[in-house]
């Protein structure tokens, strides 16, 4: 089922890419009315059977997978804004590394 909210989400945004008038689709109307709140239901409905059977371990996962890498891309993006690099140019960097962490 997941997968199957994640291939209407892809599709809706294909049509919404190349339909002129995609507003008036009716397969992208009613992709729309529906495939968000089944992505969110089934993504918590997972979520909640693997945090029921080892809260701790479901922390030190989610801190691993999802902490980590946001902490190396904020000093990634630290460093690209300063030479420039990024798509943002009006990043100031007024800011030690620490307090932009």
């Amino acid at each position: 089922m997941k997968g199957l909210a994640i291939v209407l989400v892809v599709l809706g945004h294909a049509i919404q890419r190349n339909t002129a008038n995609y507003q008036s689709n009716l397969l992208y109307a009613s992709i729309y009315s529906f495939h968000m709140p089944l992505f969110f239901f089934i993504s918590g409905y997972l979520m909640y059977l693997s945090y029921t059977s080892n809260r701790i371990k479901w922390i030190q996962s989610k801190a691993i997978f999802l902490v980590i890498p946001h902490i190396v891309f904020d000093i990634l993006y630290y460093f690209a804004s300063a030479t420039g690099l990024t798509v943002y140019g009006n990043v100031t960097l007024t800011f030690t590394l620490l307090r932009w962490l």
